[in-house]
């Protein structure tokens, strides 16, 4: 493949053969535009492509020797590109009357280029969460109520798109919905974690604390945590010290 700037140009391409080659290219892209359609053994094909204010893109340049046959991709960047994001990768949800939620998301895509796929973390089908939508920055979604009282529900929601460069683009959000009596789990002790170490727990538990510094905080003595709002995700969505 040949990778060419987002501003309009022109360019040469290098073709190797000892044969008599027709040249053409993809039908629809019309952003791409051939100066050579034949070409007599070793030789160059001249192109030349206008301005892409949009995403990257791909267009193929078609080979055809009769006996052999072969593809060239040109890829132009984009004067923007993809951002698919979700700023929080879990969400916790009412399991006893079921609601309406959403999730804060980034992205500059449109919704309906997006693949949405939902996949069960636990033994229950995955249709207990629709209505799924992109609306004012937000991944916004309705849940049904739990019908298990001892039991809670998990799934991930996925949304992906593929480029023009046929690259993929994927956010996903796991959502944990409590179980019918609106109980997230049992609650335990660090000392209890600390008492399994090196084994699998496959029960539901969770901790309380009192955060004291996370992402964003590289030294916990110098830089404490003096917020007591929402979190700053913007450099580590994963570390918390509390």
């Amino acid at each position: 493949s040949v990778i060419v700037p987002a501003t309009a140009g022109t360019g040469k391409v290098e073709v190797y053969s000892n044969l008599t080659v027709k040249i053409s290219v993809q039908h629809g892209q019309n952003w791409l535009s051939l100066k050579t359609t034949q070409l007599k053994g070793d030789g160059e094909i001249d192109i030349s492509y206008k301005d892409n204010e949009g995403f990257p893109r791909m267009a193929a340049i078609y080979l055809d020797a009769d006996v052999r046959k072969d593809t060239i991709y040109i890829k132009q960047e984009g004067s923007i590109n993809p951002v698919l994001e979700l700023i929080q990768q879990s969400k916790k949800v009412d399991g006893v009357n079921g609601e309406t939620t959403s999730a804060e998301l980034n992205t500059n895509l449109d919704f309906e280029d997006m693949e949405v796929s939902l996949l069960s973390l636990t033994d229950d089908e995955p249709d207990w969460i629709s209505d799924i939508d992109v609306v004012n920055s937000r991944l916004v979604f309705t849940v049904d109520a739990n019908p298990h009282n001892d039991k809670l529900r998990k799934l991930r929601i996925t949304l992906k798109y593929i480029d023009g460069w046929n690259e993929n683009h994927e956010a996903a959000l796991i959502v944990t919905q409590s179980d019918g009596q609106g109980n997230v789990g049992t609650k335990m002790s660090f000392d209890y974690f600390r008492s399994q170490a090196k084994t699998t727990i496959s029960e539901e538990f969770y901790i309380e604390g009192t955060i004291i510094s996370e992402n964003g905080n590289p030294n916990t003595a110098m830089n404490p945590r003096i917020q007591t709002g929402s979190m700053d995700r913007t450099m580590n969505n994963r570390t918390a010290y509390i």
